[in-house]
């Protein structure tokens, strides 16, 4: 279903940032658009609601990957420098930490290094998950909160249809099961809803 002309302008801005696809954005926009079937301005404005949350979810589902490895090499900078008591040594051990990750010669002699301390890649990754764990905590909770919105939202159609008349509204519910969006049909088996 094609977004009409007088609703085309709901989705001139996107939150789509200048280093993801706006292709995606948009495929996004068709499933949701095929899945609830807007009738009318209110439920498109619902749809780009939905759409925007979801790709916030799906940003937010690939920031931890990104972010132990933007901090690994700070952990390995603080290993290498601990116990360094000389400049020279924290200038060198600097300048290490910045080699590990383009040259492998050094990647080798900085992990043989570490295993002399009993340390090896994954400590790296572990000291690194240790400083950024905030950071992943923040992302957690925000992607809860999203859920949560993208319910309400969800739960917020299920009224509005059920209470427009039965000839132009078929008993269609939406719930939420294991992560997806599935479309519910017949009686509410939760009874009279609020």
């Amino acid at each position: 279903m094609p977004i009409p002309s007088d609703i085309k302008s709901l989705f001139q801005k996107t939150p789509v940032l200048t280093d993801e696809n706006e292709t995606e954005y948009f495929e996004l926009v068709d499933d949701l658009v095929s899945f609830v079937q807007p009738r009318d301005k209110w439920e498109w404005r619902l749809v780009k609601q939905l759409a925007d949350r979801y790709w916030e979810l799906y940003r937010l589902q690939g920031y931890p990957r990104h972010i132990i490895p933007a901090g690994r090499q700070a952990a390995l900078r603080k290993m290498l420098t601990d116990g360094a008591l000389e400049v020279g040594e924290l200038v060198r051990a600097d300048q290490r930490a910045a080699r590990f990750y383009a040259d492998a010669t050094e990647r080798k002699a900085v992990l043989s290094d570490l295993a002399k301390r009993g340390l090896n890649d994954t400590s790296i990754s572990a000291r690194a998950f240790e400083k950024k764990a905030p950071i992943i905590a923040d992302c957690h909770r925000i992607k809860m909160m999203i859920q949560l919105e993208i319910n309400s939202l969800l739960q917020s159609l299920d009224r509005y249809r059920a209470a427009q008349p039965a000839a132009e509204s078929p008993n269609k519910r939406f719930d939420r099961r294991d992560g997806k969006i599935v479309r519910l049909t017949g009686p509410d088996p939760r009874g009279v809803r609020k």
